[in-house]
């Protein structure tokens, strides 16, 4: 192909997505939304291809004029245009794209600032997608976008998913415009102002952090006036909730003036609001993700997170299949986009499908052979999508540390765990997260013990719970012998 104005696919920075799974993934996003869609960056069309069949209006835009020219004459009813993503107006309602990796801020700030889009699907490097949708800890563009922006980890793509293939995995984010904002636009400028003081401020504790930031003593009181000028007339107000505990701070209208400030999504301006100084704006429940897994040693494309489903979309028809196991036999639920379940029980669930044709659902047949295969020791990692339906954005943090950091042949105490994943969940609480966790073997809720034995687990047959987590323990080779 002759070489563009612009530099050859190396200066111009394009790795082309070359992942199938990440595809399927992206046309699922975008399909669940409405309205125009702007492609960023469509190179070779791979991803194009799948948006057009979408039958929505599709404007693809890249710099590469001869890449554009095959593209207009392979789809002509898709706008295909020689244009930079930089300055291209955002005027679509859905804004996709596979981000070359060195302008990757640029365009996040200009998507930020700009533009009519309500919804985007991005895909980044890894390390970006992940803090922006603030798993294990926000930046400071995400937390001055929160109350206007949603953020969600919605996979991981391993570097060889690309070609040329890139240095780093890329991360999949979707970012969904706030039809209610938690602050008065009027109020932007002040909000902006606080989150940099927060994350600029110097001190050893979050007290200190707006204590120093906020010219006022420590220990005035729980409550004090947030005095530099840019915020004026906005309270910071501080909840303690035990001892051991962060601080929560929240910013909150003046009680004897108008309401302005951060509201929760039912209106209350004395919700705290932000985290912690280093997880500021991660909202308590975004979208639903669909964590995987491959076996392979580069991580798939891992979707992080549970997801939500807006009221505009509807649940698709569920399919259910089971597979004798030496530890039982396990059912596995489908919604044909996602393994919704993973049980002990030999009984479909009520809405259920069981189709006696094991292809009827590629994605069903594919998980109970994923299964068969790690139950004969010749898989250790499942690439199948998950989905962990509606958690807390602390549930998702800790699933996804269990996810990304406990491997095959691995244990790891529930203490450790919470340390892991950056939550102020203590131990008991990580059990609790373990017990529901709806795809158990899959997200490898076993792998996690006690420190001084087994600990609890929720799967299994009836009584048979610690019995079958020893057993997959020993399957994988992780049993802690010093513990026995």
């Amino acid at each position: 192909m002759p070489r563009s104005i612009h530099g050859g696919r190396h200066e111009l920075g394009q790795n082309f997505l070359t992942h199938r799974p990440t595809l399927a993934r992206i046309t699922v996003l975008v399909a669940r939304t409405s309205g125009r869609i702007l492609e960023l960056g469509c190179g070779d069309g791979v991803l194009t291809r799948e948006l057009g069949a979408l039958g929505r209006p599709l404007t693809a835009i890249d710099l590469d004029e001869h890449r554009v020219g095959r593209l207009r004459r392979a789809l002509p009813d898709v706008r295909v245009e020689v244009a930079d993503a930089t300055r291209h107006p955002l005027d679509a309602e859905v804004v996709v794209g596979n981000i070359p990796f060195h302008v990757t801020t640029p365009i996040l700030r200009r998507l930020l600032s700009h533009g009519r889009w309500n919804e985007a699907v991005l895909l980044t490097q890894w390390e970006v997608a992940r803090k922006r949708a603030g798993v294990g800890g926000g930046t400071l563009m995400t937390a001055q976008s929160a109350p206007w922006f949603e953020f969600s980890l919605e996979g991981r793509v391993p570097a060889w998913g690309f070609s040329p293939r890139p240095s780093v995995d890329g991360g999949l984010l979707a970012i969904t415009r706030r039809g209610s904002p938690l602050v008065p636009v009027s109020d932007r400028k002040r909000y902006d102002a606080f989150v940099r003081a927060m994350f600029t401020g110097r001190g050893g504790s979050l007290a200190a952090v707006v204590a120093a930031a906020a010219r006022i003593p420590m220990g005035g009181g729980p409550a004090c006036q947030y005095a530099f000028p840019e915020t004026a007339g906005l309270d910071v107000r501080w909840r303690l909730p035990g001892r051991g505990s962060n601080a929560f701070p929240a910013i909150c209208a003046p009680s004897s003036g108008p309401s302005s400030g951060i509201r929760s999504a039912a209106g209350d301006v004395s919700r705290p609001a932000i985290r912690a100084r280093s997880q500021l704006a991660a909202p308590e429940a975004t979208r639903r993700h669909t964590p995987s897994r491959r076996d392979g040693s580069p991580p798939p494309c891992v979707p992080a997170g549970p997801r939500v489903l807006h009221g505009r979309y509807s649940r698709r028809m569920s399919a259910f299949g089971t597979l004798e196991t030496p530890v039982g036999v396990i059912g596995v639920e489908s919604d044909g986009a996602a393994i919704t379940r993973v049980t002990w029980r030999s009984t479909a669930p009520e809405g259920s499908v069981v189709s006696a044709d094991p292809g009827a659902d590629p994605l069903l047949a594919e998980a109970l052979a994923q299964l068969r295969a790690y139950f004969d020791g010749a898989l250790q990692r499942f690439d199948v999508p998950v989905d962990l339906g509606v958690q807390t954005t602390a549930t998702r943090a800790v699933l996804l540390a269990l996810q990304e950091t406990v491997a095959h042949g691995e244990t790891v105490t529930y203490g450790g765990l919470a340390a892991r994943s950056g939550t102020a969940v203590p131990a008991r609480g990580i059990g609790s997260i373990m017990g529901a966790n709806p795809v158990p073997l899959i997200v490898p809720c076993h792998r996690v013990v006690a420190g001084d034995g087994l600990g609890g687990y929720s799967g299994g047959d009836t009584g048979r719970g610690l019995e079958t987590k020893r057993w997959l323990l020993e399957h994988e080779g992780a049993l802690p012998t010093s513990l026995f």
